[in-house]
Protein backbone atom coordinates (compact mmCIF):
# COMPACT_ATOMS: atom_id res chain seq x y z
CA UNK A 1 0.00 0.00 0.00
CA UNK A 2 1.64 3.69 -0.84
CA UNK A 3 2.21 6.10 1.70
CA UNK A 4 -0.25 9.21 1.06
CA UNK A 5 -0.55 12.47 2.35
CA UNK A 6 -4.61 14.52 3.08
CA UNK A 7 -5.20 16.68 -0.44
CA UNK A 8 -5.16 20.01 0.32
CA UNK A 9 -8.37 20.76 -2.00
CA UNK A 10 -11.53 19.10 -2.40
CA UNK A 11 -12.17 17.92 1.44
CA UNK A 12 -14.08 21.18 1.81
CA UNK A 13 -17.77 21.44 0.69
CA UNK A 14 -17.79 22.79 -2.82
CA UNK A 15 -20.64 24.97 -4.00
CA UNK A 16 -22.46 25.85 -6.93
CA UNK A 17 -22.47 28.86 -8.87
CA UNK A 18 -25.37 29.44 -7.36
CA UNK A 19 -24.10 29.09 -3.78
CA UNK A 20 -25.75 25.40 -3.45
CA UNK A 21 -24.00 22.30 -2.41
CA UNK A 22 -22.75 20.79 -5.53
CA UNK A 23 -24.51 17.51 -5.02
CA UNK A 24 -24.14 15.06 -7.64
CA UNK A 25 -20.63 17.06 -8.87
CA UNK A 26 -17.51 14.30 -9.75
CA UNK A 27 -14.22 14.85 -9.09
CA UNK A 28 -11.87 12.95 -11.60
CA UNK A 29 -8.56 12.45 -10.50
CA UNK A 30 -5.33 12.28 -13.08
CA UNK A 31 -1.47 11.94 -12.98
CA UNK A 32 -0.34 15.45 -12.87
CA UNK A 33 0.10 16.53 -16.33
CA UNK A 34 -1.85 13.84 -18.33
CA UNK A 35 -5.41 12.21 -18.99
CA UNK A 36 -4.07 8.75 -17.49
CA UNK A 37 -5.81 8.19 -14.13
CA UNK A 38 -4.42 7.74 -10.75
CA UNK A 39 -6.65 6.71 -7.71
CA UNK A 40 -6.80 8.42 -4.48
CA UNK A 41 -7.33 6.78 -0.97
CA UNK A 42 -10.01 7.11 1.66
CA UNK A 43 -8.09 7.06 5.14
CA UNK A 44 -4.25 7.73 5.78
CA UNK A 45 -3.66 3.99 5.79
CA UNK A 46 -3.68 4.38 2.00
CA UNK A 47 -5.55 0.70 2.02
CA UNK A 48 -8.84 1.53 0.09
CA UNK A 49 -8.93 3.57 -3.22
CA UNK A 50 -11.63 6.01 -3.97
CA UNK A 51 -13.67 5.54 -6.83
CA UNK A 52 -12.55 7.43 -9.95
CA UNK A 53 -14.51 9.80 -10.14
CA UNK A 54 -15.55 10.62 -6.26
CA UNK A 55 -18.49 11.55 -6.47
CA UNK A 56 -19.54 14.27 -3.87
CA UNK A 57 -22.59 13.85 -1.22
CA UNK A 58 -26.11 16.00 -1.07
CA UNK A 59 -23.85 18.41 1.21
CA UNK A 60 -20.71 18.87 -1.71
CA UNK A 61 -18.38 16.87 0.02
CA UNK A 62 -16.44 13.72 -1.22
CA UNK A 63 -18.01 10.67 1.32
CA UNK A 64 -14.25 9.86 2.80
CA UNK A 65 -11.41 12.11 2.97
CA UNK A 66 -9.69 12.35 -0.17
CA UNK A 67 -6.15 11.05 0.37
CA UNK A 68 -2.88 11.53 -2.34
CA UNK A 69 -0.53 9.16 -2.94
CA UNK A 70 3.25 10.74 -1.73
CA UNK A 71 5.56 11.41 -4.05
CA UNK A 72 3.19 12.12 -7.13
CA UNK A 73 1.75 14.95 -8.78
CA UNK A 74 -1.80 15.00 -9.30
CA UNK A 75 -4.60 16.68 -12.06
CA UNK A 76 -8.05 17.14 -10.21
CA UNK A 77 -11.30 17.80 -12.72
CA UNK A 78 -14.39 18.76 -11.06
CA UNK A 79 -17.42 18.11 -13.28
CA UNK A 80 -21.19 18.70 -12.78
CA UNK A 81 -23.27 15.85 -12.65
CA UNK A 82 -23.53 15.65 -16.42
CA UNK A 83 -20.14 15.67 -17.05
CA UNK A 84 -19.38 19.64 -17.78
CA UNK A 85 -16.23 20.64 -16.37
CA UNK A 86 -16.34 23.25 -14.17
CA UNK A 87 -13.10 22.89 -13.18
CA UNK A 88 -9.36 21.79 -13.10
CA UNK A 89 -6.93 22.33 -11.02
CA UNK A 90 -3.02 20.45 -11.92
CA UNK A 91 -0.35 19.73 -10.35
CA UNK A 92 -1.44 18.83 -6.90
CA UNK A 93 0.51 17.44 -4.28
CA UNK A 94 -0.70 16.11 -0.42
CA UNK A 95 0.07 18.57 2.67
CA UNK A 96 3.66 18.66 3.50
CA UNK A 97 4.61 16.43 0.72
CA UNK A 98 8.28 16.72 1.11
CA UNK A 99 9.02 13.52 -1.30
CA UNK A 100 7.07 14.94 -4.17
CA UNK A 101 9.86 15.09 -6.67
CA UNK A 102 9.72 14.32 -10.32
CA UNK A 103 9.69 10.89 -11.62
CA UNK A 104 10.41 9.86 -15.12
CA UNK A 105 7.85 6.60 -14.89
CA UNK A 106 3.78 8.13 -14.08
CA UNK A 107 0.86 6.05 -13.63
CA UNK A 108 -1.07 4.95 -16.61
CA UNK A 109 -4.36 4.80 -14.59
CA UNK A 110 -5.29 1.97 -17.02
CA UNK A 111 -5.32 -1.90 -16.05
CA UNK A 112 -3.33 -3.72 -18.20
CA UNK A 113 -4.56 -7.41 -19.74
CA UNK A 114 -1.83 -9.79 -20.79
CA UNK A 115 -2.32 -11.06 -24.35
CA UNK A 116 1.57 -12.38 -24.79
CA UNK A 117 5.53 -11.53 -24.15
CA UNK A 118 4.89 -8.22 -25.77
CA UNK A 119 1.37 -7.06 -25.91
CA UNK A 120 -1.10 -6.28 -23.97
CA UNK A 121 -4.93 -4.97 -24.30
CA UNK A 122 -6.97 -1.41 -22.45
CA UNK A 123 -9.91 -0.70 -22.28
CA UNK A 124 -11.47 2.03 -24.61
CA UNK A 125 -9.19 3.90 -26.95
CA UNK A 126 -5.86 4.54 -24.97
CA UNK A 127 -3.99 5.35 -28.34
CA UNK A 128 -3.72 8.80 -27.43
CA UNK A 129 -1.71 7.91 -24.53
CA UNK A 130 -0.31 5.10 -25.42
CA UNK A 131 1.52 6.34 -28.56
CA UNK A 132 4.42 4.44 -31.28
CA UNK A 133 7.26 5.22 -29.46
CA UNK A 134 6.87 6.21 -25.72
CA UNK A 135 8.72 4.10 -22.86
CA UNK A 136 6.49 1.58 -21.01
CA UNK A 137 7.18 0.27 -17.49
CA UNK A 138 5.73 -2.68 -16.95
CA UNK A 139 5.02 -4.92 -13.46
CA UNK A 140 5.19 -8.79 -14.09
CA UNK A 141 5.45 -11.51 -12.19
CA UNK A 142 9.62 -11.49 -12.10
CA UNK A 143 9.46 -7.62 -11.32
CA UNK A 144 9.81 -4.60 -13.61
CA UNK A 145 10.45 -4.53 -17.08
CA UNK A 146 10.60 -2.33 -19.78
CA UNK A 147 9.66 -1.63 -23.62
CA UNK A 148 8.95 0.68 -26.32
CA UNK A 149 5.85 0.96 -27.89
CA UNK A 150 6.27 -0.32 -31.77
CA UNK A 151 2.02 -0.22 -32.23
CA UNK A 152 -1.31 1.03 -30.55
CA UNK A 153 -4.23 0.13 -32.59
CA UNK A 154 -8.09 0.56 -31.15
CA UNK A 155 -10.66 -1.74 -32.12
CA UNK A 156 -13.25 -2.43 -28.73
CA UNK A 157 -10.02 -2.76 -27.06
CA UNK A 158 -6.60 -0.74 -27.54
CA UNK A 159 -4.00 -3.40 -28.10
CA UNK A 160 -0.54 -2.17 -27.40
CA UNK A 161 2.94 -3.98 -28.83
CA UNK A 162 6.18 -3.31 -26.96
CA UNK A 163 9.66 -3.92 -28.09
CA UNK A 164 11.17 -5.22 -25.10
CA UNK A 165 14.15 -4.02 -23.70
CA UNK A 166 15.05 -7.31 -21.88
CA UNK A 167 12.44 -10.02 -20.29
CA UNK A 168 8.96 -10.19 -21.15
CA UNK A 169 5.94 -9.32 -20.14
CA UNK A 170 3.84 -12.97 -18.71
CA UNK A 171 0.66 -13.53 -17.09
CA UNK A 172 1.46 -11.44 -13.75
CA UNK A 173 1.14 -8.37 -15.69
CA UNK A 174 -0.65 -5.87 -13.19
CA UNK A 175 0.64 -2.36 -13.83
CA UNK A 176 1.97 0.08 -16.65
CA UNK A 177 3.58 3.38 -16.19
CA UNK A 178 4.44 5.90 -19.06
CA UNK A 179 7.39 7.99 -19.28
CA UNK A 180 6.81 11.75 -18.11
CA UNK A 181 8.87 12.12 -22.01
CA UNK A 182 6.22 11.71 -25.09
CA UNK A 183 7.64 10.28 -28.64
CA UNK A 184 5.01 12.34 -30.15
CA UNK A 185 4.88 15.53 -28.56
CA UNK A 186 8.46 15.76 -27.25
CA UNK A 187 8.47 18.60 -24.28
CA UNK A 188 12.75 18.89 -24.70
CA UNK A 189 13.29 21.17 -27.61
CA UNK A 190 14.88 18.70 -30.26
CA UNK A 191 17.77 19.78 -32.57
CA UNK A 192 18.26 18.24 -35.28
CA UNK A 193 21.79 16.74 -35.50
CA UNK A 194 22.93 15.83 -38.90
CA UNK A 195 24.27 12.20 -39.70
CA UNK A 196 21.19 10.41 -37.25
CA UNK A 197 19.88 9.53 -40.55
CA UNK A 198 21.72 6.60 -41.97
CA UNK A 199 19.23 5.83 -45.57
CA UNK A 200 19.61 7.32 -48.54
CA UNK A 201 16.22 9.18 -50.01
CA UNK A 202 14.08 8.68 -46.81
CA UNK A 203 11.36 11.07 -47.80
CA UNK A 204 10.96 9.37 -51.00
CA UNK A 205 11.37 12.54 -52.72
CA UNK A 206 14.17 11.24 -55.57
CA UNK A 207 12.40 9.51 -58.53
CA UNK A 208 14.94 8.85 -61.20
CA UNK A 209 13.54 6.13 -62.63
CA UNK A 210 10.09 5.37 -64.61
CA UNK A 211 6.82 3.56 -62.98
CA UNK A 212 7.83 -0.03 -63.72
CA UNK A 213 4.91 -2.90 -63.32
CA UNK A 214 4.86 -4.46 -59.76
CA UNK A 215 6.10 -8.33 -60.04
CA UNK A 216 6.96 -11.16 -57.92
CA UNK A 217 10.47 -10.42 -57.91
CA UNK A 218 12.29 -7.53 -56.04
CA UNK A 219 12.99 -4.72 -58.33
CA UNK A 220 13.32 -0.96 -57.80
CA UNK A 221 10.74 1.40 -58.61
CA UNK A 222 10.18 5.00 -59.56
CA UNK A 223 11.53 5.69 -56.36
CA UNK A 224 15.26 5.36 -55.67
CA UNK A 225 17.08 3.17 -53.20
CA UNK A 226 13.72 0.74 -52.46
CA UNK A 227 12.48 -1.93 -54.00
CA UNK A 228 8.89 -3.52 -53.27
CA UNK A 229 7.56 -6.63 -54.80
CA UNK A 230 5.04 -9.53 -53.92
CA UNK A 231 4.48 -12.73 -53.28
CA UNK A 232 1.75 -15.58 -51.85
CA UNK A 233 -0.49 -15.40 -54.55
CA UNK A 234 -0.72 -14.17 -58.10
CA UNK A 235 -0.28 -10.37 -59.12
CA UNK A 236 -2.54 -9.50 -61.99
CA UNK A 237 -1.84 -5.22 -61.66
CA UNK A 238 0.19 -3.17 -59.94
CA UNK A 239 2.71 -0.76 -60.51
CA UNK A 240 5.56 0.45 -58.37
CA UNK A 241 5.52 4.68 -58.77
CA UNK A 242 6.41 8.05 -56.66
CA UNK A 243 3.12 8.80 -54.94
CA UNK A 244 3.60 12.84 -55.39
CA UNK A 245 0.18 13.72 -53.05
CA UNK A 246 0.51 11.01 -50.64
CA UNK A 247 -1.53 11.16 -47.33
CA UNK A 248 1.33 10.01 -44.93
CA UNK A 249 5.01 11.89 -44.80
CA UNK A 250 5.18 15.80 -44.56
CA UNK A 251 6.49 15.77 -48.12
CA UNK A 252 3.35 14.10 -49.55
CA UNK A 253 5.79 12.09 -50.84
CA UNK A 254 6.04 8.41 -50.68
CA UNK A 255 7.05 4.73 -52.96
CA UNK A 256 4.04 3.07 -53.62
CA UNK A 257 2.84 -0.10 -54.84
CA UNK A 258 -0.26 1.56 -56.55
CA UNK A 259 -3.75 -0.49 -58.11
CA UNK A 260 -2.62 -3.56 -56.52
CA UNK A 261 -4.27 -6.94 -57.05
CA UNK A 262 -2.97 -9.86 -56.13
CA UNK A 263 -4.81 -13.07 -55.26
CA UNK A 264 -4.31 -15.82 -52.06
CA UNK A 265 -1.97 -15.16 -48.97
CA UNK A 266 -1.28 -11.91 -50.85
CA UNK A 267 2.15 -9.96 -49.23
CA UNK A 268 3.54 -6.58 -50.35
CA UNK A 269 7.32 -6.23 -49.31
CA UNK A 270 9.42 -2.78 -49.63
CA UNK A 271 13.54 -3.56 -49.55
CA UNK A 272 16.44 -1.44 -48.31
CA UNK A 273 19.88 -2.74 -48.37
CA UNK A 274 22.47 -0.88 -46.98
CA UNK A 275 26.06 -1.66 -48.39
CA UNK A 276 29.17 -2.73 -45.79
CA UNK A 277 31.08 0.40 -45.99
CA UNK A 278 27.95 2.16 -44.20
CA UNK A 279 27.18 -0.44 -42.55
CA UNK A 280 30.23 -1.22 -40.96
CA UNK A 281 30.11 1.47 -38.59
CA UNK A 282 26.92 0.34 -36.60
CA UNK A 283 29.21 -3.36 -36.06
CA UNK A 284 27.92 -4.38 -32.77
CA UNK A 285 25.42 -1.79 -31.77
CA UNK A 286 22.17 -1.23 -31.40
CA UNK A 287 19.87 0.22 -34.16
CA UNK A 288 16.33 1.39 -33.84
CA UNK A 289 14.11 1.78 -37.64
CA UNK A 290 11.05 3.93 -38.13
CA UNK A 291 8.42 4.24 -41.22
CA UNK A 292 5.30 5.44 -42.04
CA UNK A 293 3.19 3.51 -44.20
CA UNK A 294 -0.98 3.88 -45.17
CA UNK A 295 -3.21 1.25 -47.44
CA UNK A 296 -6.67 1.33 -48.52
CA UNK A 297 -7.44 -2.14 -48.11
CA UNK A 298 -10.59 -1.80 -46.06
CA UNK A 299 -9.40 -3.67 -43.17
CA UNK A 300 -6.25 -3.62 -40.72
CA UNK A 301 -3.32 -4.85 -42.49
CA UNK A 302 -0.60 -6.51 -39.77
CA UNK A 303 3.16 -5.07 -41.23
CA UNK A 304 6.23 -7.32 -39.78
CA UNK A 305 9.86 -5.32 -39.93
CA UNK A 306 12.79 -7.89 -40.35
CA UNK A 307 16.53 -7.01 -40.38
CA UNK A 308 18.69 -8.99 -41.73
CA UNK A 309 23.01 -9.48 -42.77
CA UNK A 310 24.59 -10.62 -45.89
CA UNK A 311 27.00 -13.79 -45.20
CA UNK A 312 29.15 -11.88 -47.86
CA UNK A 313 29.95 -8.25 -48.29
CA UNK A 314 27.42 -6.41 -50.09
CA UNK A 315 26.64 -10.00 -51.62
CA UNK A 316 23.00 -10.32 -50.56
CA UNK A 317 22.48 -13.85 -52.24
CA UNK A 318 22.65 -15.32 -48.73
CA UNK A 319 21.48 -13.59 -45.57
CA UNK A 320 20.98 -14.51 -41.72
CA UNK A 321 18.55 -13.01 -39.74
CA UNK A 322 19.26 -10.20 -37.07
CA UNK A 323 16.01 -9.66 -36.00
CA UNK A 324 12.07 -9.65 -36.59
CA UNK A 325 9.31 -7.49 -34.97
CA UNK A 326 5.98 -8.14 -34.08
CA UNK A 327 3.45 -7.94 -35.98
CA UNK A 328 1.55 -4.16 -35.94
CA UNK A 329 -1.84 -3.76 -37.02
CA UNK A 330 -2.26 -0.79 -39.38
CA UNK A 331 -6.00 0.62 -39.50
CA UNK A 332 -7.05 1.47 -43.73
CA UNK A 333 -6.82 4.82 -44.41
CA UNK A 334 -4.64 5.81 -41.55
CA UNK A 335 -0.73 7.22 -41.85
CA UNK A 336 0.66 4.90 -39.31
CA UNK A 337 4.12 5.16 -38.20
CA UNK A 338 5.70 1.88 -37.43
CA UNK A 339 9.14 1.47 -34.83
CA UNK A 340 11.57 -1.38 -34.46
CA UNK A 341 13.60 0.30 -31.72
CA UNK A 342 16.41 -1.30 -29.98
CA UNK A 343 17.65 -3.68 -32.49
CA UNK A 344 21.15 -5.67 -31.65
CA UNK A 345 22.56 -5.42 -35.13
CA UNK A 346 25.47 -7.74 -34.13
CA UNK A 347 28.36 -8.12 -36.53
CA UNK A 348 26.52 -6.31 -39.70
CA UNK A 349 30.15 -4.99 -41.37
CA UNK A 350 28.95 -7.29 -44.22
CA UNK A 351 25.86 -4.92 -44.93
CA UNK A 352 22.27 -4.43 -43.84
CA UNK A 353 18.38 -4.99 -45.44
CA UNK A 354 15.53 -4.22 -43.94
CA UNK A 355 12.33 -6.27 -45.47
CA UNK A 356 8.77 -4.17 -44.28
CA UNK A 357 5.96 -6.96 -44.90
CA UNK A 358 2.67 -5.66 -45.65
CA UNK A 359 0.15 -9.23 -44.99
CA UNK A 360 -2.58 -7.76 -46.88
CA UNK A 361 -3.87 -11.03 -48.28
CA UNK A 362 -6.45 -10.88 -51.67
CA UNK A 363 -6.61 -7.57 -53.07
CA UNK A 364 -8.28 -5.84 -55.48
CA UNK A 365 -6.94 -2.25 -57.04
CA UNK A 366 -5.34 -1.31 -53.89
CA UNK A 367 -2.78 0.73 -52.64
CA UNK A 368 0.28 0.45 -50.10
CA UNK A 369 2.58 3.32 -49.29
CA UNK A 370 5.51 3.64 -47.65
CA UNK A 371 8.34 6.83 -46.35
CA UNK A 372 9.93 8.47 -44.14
CA UNK A 373 12.76 5.66 -42.96
CA UNK A 374 15.36 5.71 -40.81
CA UNK A 375 17.75 3.69 -39.48
CA UNK A 376 20.01 5.20 -36.33
CA UNK A 377 21.97 4.18 -34.23
CA UNK A 378 20.78 4.14 -30.59
CA UNK A 379 18.03 2.15 -28.48
CA UNK A 380 15.24 4.35 -29.77
CA UNK A 381 13.71 5.97 -32.56
CA UNK A 382 14.08 10.19 -32.39
CA UNK A 383 12.23 12.62 -34.93
CA UNK A 384 13.04 12.22 -38.53
CA UNK A 385 15.78 13.97 -40.17
CA UNK A 386 15.03 15.96 -43.29
CA UNK A 387 17.76 16.35 -45.99
CA UNK A 388 17.90 18.63 -48.53
CA UNK A 389 16.94 17.22 -51.97
CA UNK A 390 20.40 18.15 -53.88
CA UNK A 391 22.12 15.78 -51.05
CA UNK A 392 19.36 13.03 -51.23
CA UNK A 393 20.16 13.03 -55.37
CA UNK A 394 23.75 12.58 -54.72
CA UNK A 395 23.34 10.02 -52.35
CA UNK A 396 21.33 7.93 -54.64
CA UNK A 397 23.26 8.55 -57.61
CA UNK A 398 25.97 6.81 -55.93
CA UNK A 399 24.27 3.68 -57.17
CA UNK A 400 22.01 5.04 -60.00
CA UNK A 401 22.11 7.80 -62.52
CA UNK A 402 21.05 8.34 -65.67
CA UNK A 403 21.73 11.03 -68.42
CA UNK A 404 21.88 12.21 -71.79
CA UNK A 405 24.94 12.95 -74.28
CA UNK A 406 25.70 13.96 -77.84
CA UNK A 407 27.76 13.50 -80.65
CA UNK A 408 28.10 16.23 -83.69
CA UNK A 409 30.33 15.99 -86.75
CA UNK A 410 30.43 18.63 -89.54
CA UNK A 411 31.59 16.24 -92.00
CA UNK A 412 31.93 11.92 -91.60
CA UNK A 413 34.21 11.21 -94.67
CA UNK A 414 33.27 7.77 -95.23
CA UNK A 415 31.49 4.63 -93.72
CA UNK A 416 32.99 2.95 -90.60
CA UNK A 417 33.93 5.80 -88.70
CA UNK A 418 33.40 5.12 -84.83
CA UNK A 419 32.69 8.60 -82.85
CA UNK A 420 33.39 8.08 -79.27
CA UNK A 421 32.14 9.99 -76.25
CA UNK A 422 33.42 10.13 -72.56
CA UNK A 423 30.73 10.35 -69.94
CA UNK A 424 32.35 11.36 -66.48
CA UNK A 425 29.62 10.87 -63.83
CA UNK A 426 28.25 13.30 -61.64
CA UNK A 427 28.63 10.88 -58.48
CA UNK A 428 31.23 7.84 -58.12
CA UNK A 429 29.43 4.84 -57.96
CA UNK A 430 29.94 2.01 -55.59
CA UNK A 431 31.43 -0.15 -58.45
CA UNK A 432 32.00 -0.21 -61.92
CA UNK A 433 28.25 0.20 -62.66
CA UNK A 434 26.76 -1.49 -65.74
CA UNK A 435 25.70 1.01 -67.78
CA UNK A 436 23.31 1.35 -71.17
CA UNK A 437 22.76 3.40 -74.00
CA UNK A 438 19.47 4.07 -75.80
CA UNK A 439 18.85 5.74 -79.24
CA UNK A 440 17.16 9.26 -78.76
CA UNK A 441 18.08 10.91 -82.37
CA UNK A 442 20.73 10.20 -85.08
CA UNK A 443 21.21 11.20 -88.32
CA UNK A 444 20.86 8.84 -91.42
CA UNK A 445 24.27 8.12 -91.50
CA UNK A 446 24.20 6.68 -87.91
CA UNK A 447 22.66 3.37 -86.94
CA UNK A 448 20.39 3.40 -84.15
CA UNK A 449 22.66 1.02 -82.03
CA UNK A 450 24.62 2.28 -79.63
CA UNK A 451 27.41 0.59 -77.07
CA UNK A 452 28.04 1.89 -73.97
CA UNK A 453 31.36 0.94 -71.81
CA UNK A 454 32.03 1.58 -68.06
CA UNK A 455 35.53 2.17 -67.92
CA UNK A 456 35.16 2.38 -63.63
CA UNK A 457 33.08 3.65 -61.14
CA UNK A 458 34.00 7.95 -62.24
CA UNK A 459 33.43 7.43 -66.49
CA UNK A 460 31.54 5.85 -69.34
CA UNK A 461 32.05 5.41 -72.92
CA UNK A 462 29.70 5.46 -75.57
CA UNK A 463 30.15 5.11 -79.67
CA UNK A 464 28.61 4.11 -82.43
CA UNK A 465 29.94 3.51 -85.88
CA UNK A 466 29.19 5.28 -89.11
CA UNK A 467 27.23 3.61 -92.15
CA UNK A 468 27.78 6.06 -94.64
CA UNK A 469 29.80 9.60 -94.96
CA UNK A 470 27.76 12.78 -94.99
CA UNK A 471 28.14 16.58 -93.22
CA UNK A 472 26.17 17.78 -90.37
CA UNK A 473 26.67 13.84 -88.59
CA UNK A 474 25.49 13.43 -84.99
CA UNK A 475 23.82 11.04 -82.66
CA UNK A 476 22.41 11.50 -79.23
CA UNK A 477 21.50 8.93 -77.17
CA UNK A 478 19.89 8.90 -73.04
CA UNK A 479 22.41 6.52 -70.30
CA UNK A 480 21.98 5.23 -67.61
CA UNK A 481 24.45 3.91 -64.79
CA UNK A 482 23.52 1.57 -62.05
CA UNK A 483 25.23 -0.09 -58.77
CA UNK A 484 22.65 -1.20 -56.73
CA UNK A 485 22.90 -3.86 -54.18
Amino acid sequence: MPSVRLSPMFNDQTLTAAGAPASGYKLWTYAAGSSSQLSTYTDSSGTVAQANPVVLNAAGFPASPIWLQSGLGYKFVLTDANGVTIRTVDNVSGVNDVGATANQWQPSGANPTYVSANSFTLAGDQTGEFHVGRRVQATVTAGTVYGTITSSAYSALTTVTLAMDAGALDVGLSAVNLSILRADKPALPYLSVAGVQKLINGGAEVAQRGAVSLTTSAQYGQVDRCAIWASGGVVSAGSLVQNTAAAVGRTGKSARASGVTLTGAGVISWRYRMEAADAIKLKNQAGSFQIAVMHDVGNAVNYTIIVRKPTAADNFTAVTTIATSSSMAVPTGTATPLAFPNIALGDCSNGLEIEVQAACGAVVTKNFDFTEWQLQEGASVTPFERRDIQSELARCQRYYEKGNYSIWSSDVGAVNYTYYTAVFFKVQKRVTPTVTATSAGQSSNFPSARVANALGPDIMQIYATSTAGGSQSYFTSTWDATAEL
